[in-house]
């Protein structure tokens, strides 16, 4: 299944605001995991 160029920008639009908060808030819980990890 291919598409062009147009449709493809918008899945990844779209995509990309949808999983914005996402993406940070496991960034975050990464982040926070790895701290304290390290120092407990």
């Amino acid at each position: 299944m291919t598409m062009d160029d147009s449709e493809q920008n918008e899945i990844v639009e779209s995509t990309l605001s949808q999983n914005t908060y996402v993406l940070v808030w496991v960034i975050a819980s990464l982040a926070s995991l790895a701290i304290y990890v390290r120092y407990f």
